[in-house]
């Protein structure tokens, strides 16, 4: 029977210092005498932590008398091979050792590309995403059954894939493969005697666009390197976006860890805050605190997340690691999400504008009343702005208001609305203020929804019933009769597909596709902002 064996490997920045110096703490590690082999330039160094107590001990100890479980201790070890190929170094790791390797010396994105190059399209297990669009949304998915990428959910439009994994299309390269920065592969009938001549292969698909067939999404979103001198120059936009609360940041986890494990986040430099969630306001009123504004704050405010037994849940990042930032320049669109800033592609850019430029804009045909913010503030008609501005709107005869009628669709908990307003023409129109992209997200996905559901008997009565009201001998008609309206209140100017944040404009697109797709029809709208 053939021997199965996974390994875990880096590929190490052009400029990293010879051997061990691109370990942390490299006076830990001692170097193991290996057999000479003249394919092979690699070194061997390992590190094995004194027994400490198992983390869980503690919460234990309140039920169990006297004894204090001492014997129930762990060892933490290390290894991390370096091997030279082609005048780059990788990096096998064993146990710890991927906590060793210094970041900084890490080739980002090594193991996501040669995945992407050798894993079959219709044999995925897994991905990690990141929401670019403001939301932050970390998602880990995992299929029990290895499928096609649509399988697990993800919008690569709009998110940054930063792993994936999946059964490998050529099996003498390896049974299976996942990828992020690295790389782990499991191979049958091997041994790390053949790990030179390995490397080789692996190299190959390094260098491959394959991936570009099923996979040229990857390419949407390029990662800057942070030797480029842009990487300052938006560090600095970024900071003084922070002092002056600017209202278009979102922060974020930078890692996609269980958030239902997170009980609250404390921020510190010099003293504590500690913040509920982290909302725009709360975040601003804790770093204003703790730093009066002032420069160097991304990196001087540390920020830990707790869950309710108050340990950690992950580990602590610089505040500038939660930043979510959408950055538009003269040389380029920038994002930034978990600490790393991407260079959103060109080609992706006019892609997205070509599409959302030909939406039929009815803002003339429809004429909604402009949004009086003092109006609406001083009216008490509804809890919300939004809501007294559509309760203001249905004064209209031809229009029926269906803001908060939500319809269940399914569980007790399962309900959404079919739109906002009504008219008697048969247009759906969602409204919503433009604050921020994940604003809007929730805006084109009730549409979204909204469609994929017309044709459900109990939906379509419903519908049917709210349009009676406003047209007593309507009938449903076809699909092309109907049309889902965003309407859009904003304060900028020009056309309104040209005033949405970008990572809007791509949600838009999304759902614009998936409602026509259905046989209904899109439009935008907007509403002045006064």
């Amino acid at each position: 029977m053939a021997n199965s064996v996974r390994i875990t490997l880096y590929l190490l920045r052009k400029t990293s210092p010879a051997q061990r110096n691109v370990l942390h703490d490299s006076g830990r590690f001692r170097e193991i005498d290996l057999l000479h082999d003249e394919d092979a330039d690699w070194h061997l160094y390992v590190s094995g932590g004194p027994p400490r107590e198992t983390s869980w001990v503690k919460s234990l100890r309140p039920i169990i008398g006297n004894d204090d479980l001492g014997e129930l201790q762990s060892i933490s070890s290390s290894a991390v091979l370096l091997v030279k190929y082609q005048q780059r170094t990788f990096a096998v790791t064993f146990g710890q050792g991927y906590h060793a390797i210094d970041p900084q010396y890490i080739e980002r994105g090594f193991g996501l590309r040669v995945t992407a190059n050798v894993i079959a399209a219709n044999k995925i297990t897994s991905a990690d995403t990141r929401g670019m669009s403001g939301s932050g949304k970390n998602q880990r998915t995992m299929l029990s059954t290895a499928s096609e990428l649509y399988a697990l959910g993800i919008e690569p439009t709009e998110e940054w894939v930063r792993q994936l994994s999946g059964k490998a299309s050529e099996q003498n390269f390896a049974t299976s493969a996942a990828g992020a920065d690295s790389l782990r592969l499991t191979i049958k009938d091997f041994s790390l005697t053949k790990l030179p001549s390995k490397l080789s292969s692996i190299w190959r698909k390094y260098e491959a666009s394959d991936y570009k067939k099923d996979f040229g999404f990857l390419d949407n979103f390029i990662r800057v390197d942070r030797s480029d001198p842009v990487i300052a120059d938006l560090n600095e936009t970024v900071e003084r976006m922070v002092l002056d609360r600017d209202s278009s940041l979102s922060f974020a986890a930078p890692d996609p860890f269980e958030q239902l494990q997170v009980d609250s986040y404390q921020l510190k430099y010099r003293k504590t805050r500690t913040v509920d969630n982290l909302s725009l306001d709360e975040m601003y009123d804790a770093i204003h605190d703790l730093a009066s504004p002032s420069r160097g704050v991304l990196r001087r405010v540390k920020v830990y997340a707790y869950g309710e037994d108050g340990n950690l849940v992950d580990k602590c990042y610089d505040l500038f690691d939660y930043i979510q930032a959408e950055i538009l320049r003269g040389d380029g669109r920038f994002v930034l999400t978990a600490g790393a800033w991407f260079r959103v592609s060109d080609d992706y850019v006019q892609e997205i504008h070509k599409y959302v430029a030909q939406i039929e804009d009815i803002t003339d045909q429809l004429i909604l009343p402009v949004w009086d913010t003092a109006k609406l503030q001083a009216d008490d008609t509804d809890k919300t702005l939004e809501g007294s501005y559509n309760i203001d709107v249905a004064r209209r005869a031809d229009i029926a208001l269906l803001d908060k009628r939500n319809l269940a669709i399914g569980g007790r908990n399962q309900k959404i609305e079919i739109c906002d307003l009504l008219t008697s023409d048969k247009k759906l129109i969602c409204v919503k203020r433009a604050t921020k992209s994940s604003t809007l997200s929730h805006l084109f996905a009730q549409g979204g929804v909204s469609a994929s559901l017309m044709h459900e008997p109990s939906y379509g009565k419903r519908l049917m019933d709210a349009l009676r009201t406003v047209d007593s001998t309507a009938t449903y008609g076809i699909s092309s009769d109907w049309t889902f309206v965003y309407a859009i209140a904003t304060n900028k100017v020009g056309k309104l597909a040209e005033s949405l944040f970008f990572f809007s404009q791509t949600n838009l697109v999304t759902h614009a596709r998936d409602i026509r797709s259905r046989g209904f029809r899109v439009a935008l709208c907007r509403i002045q902002v006064v």
